[in-house]
């Protein structure tokens, strides 16, 4: 979960970025009287020691643009590696694997991109975990460091071996008197693609009027609901006795902080419990329509979502206008 979020937060850094990059390019085109009509995707590149493999079935590789999918074994197997659990894991435990799973699936889908993920080998080798290991079979190795990238521009070329050419440390360990890390170093050599995401204007131009209708019309049933409850809570007034005026007399303060705190006639209750349930019925119904528009967009135009309003396209589903 850790090594998860860690990759959330570097691409919303590089989002940030990008977004302020962006901006100050939309100033200088609107000074210039030009339409900027291409959608960037972050290209984004993070290496570094993740401390877990990218095994089939295990959450690291639920991140990855995956060409395989995962079985119920390959699932059990991973999560009971990762948990280091000499049996299969509980029920409990393999649905919060499950869970873990979703959440790193979904972890890119702000961003509009896919990951990937360089095909670099073992760098780490050390005695196994593995209190059956015998003597022939105490040196085990692991993918531990890691290079992923983005592929909407980034095409990996080339890449230095690591413990697949090096017998010596696969047989003595790291770090030993050759090298003197417990990591071997990873690197690749990338070919940077030109920037082809680009929406057509027409397209573009009928996203953000799907997106800005929408969105009005949206904002205007929720000033309707307003609007009719505001009416009825003043037709409900005028129907109320006329309050008691004060009576000037002697009471205990106690007295008279009940008397100020009681509570609104139950016509008015009535009233505040009838709005609520009409907004959140109709924030709910609002929902499922920001969905239903978004459901069918490409990664370009839900790009466009967030150059509209200045959140995911997933946030907009959620909170709305």
């Amino acid at each position: 979960q850790k090594r998860i979020q860690q990759v959330a937060k570097g691409f919303k850094r590089a989002q940030t970025l990008l977004d302020s990059v962006m901006n100050s390019k939309q100033q200088t085109s609107n000074k210039n009287g030009q339409e900027r009509s291409i959608i960037i995707q972050p290209t984004v590149i993070i290496v570094g020691d993740m401390n877990a493999e990218f095994k089939l079935g295990s959450c690291m590789h639920s991140m990855l643009q995956q060409q395989c999918q995962a079985n119920e074994e390959d699932t059990i197997t991973a999560c009971a590696e990762a948990l280091r659990l000499s049996s299969s894991p509980t029920a409990k435990q393999l649905e919060e694997w499950n869970e873990l799973q979703t959440e790193a699936s979904q972890l890119l889908d702000d961003y509009c991109v896919s990951l990937n993920r360089v095909e670099t080998g073992a760098t780490r080798c050390a005695y196994s975990h593995d209190d059956d290991a015998t003597l022939s079979s105490l040196m085990e190795s692991w993918k531990l460091d890691h290079i992923l990238y983005t592929n909407n521009r980034l095409s990996p070329l080339a890449r230095w071996s690591t413990l697949e050419s090096d017998d010596e440390s696969s047989s003595m360990g790291l770090p030993n008197a050759n090298f003197p890390s417990d990591h071997l170093p990873i690197a690749s050599v990338f070919e940077l693609q030109p920037n082809n995401a680009q929406l057509d204007q027409s397209l573009k131009k009928k996203t953000l009027q799907q997106l800005v209708e929408l969105s009005t019309a949206q904002k205007k049933a929720l000033e309707n609901v307003d609007a009719v409850m505001e009416a009825k809570n003043q037709e409900t007034l005028k129907k109320l006795p006329d309050p008691i005026p004060p009576v000037v007399c002697r009471k205990k303060r106690k007295q008279k902080k009940k008397a100020q705190n009681a509570p609104p006639p139950q016509e008015l209750i009535d009233l505040i419990r009838e709005k609520r349930t009409w907004i959140k019925k109709l924030k709910q119904e609002q929902q499922c329509e920001r969905e239903k528009l978004v459901r069918d967009f490409s990664q370009l135009q839900r790009l466009v979502v967030r150059e509209q309003f200045g959140i995911s396209w997933k946030a907009w589903i959620e909170k709305g206008p």
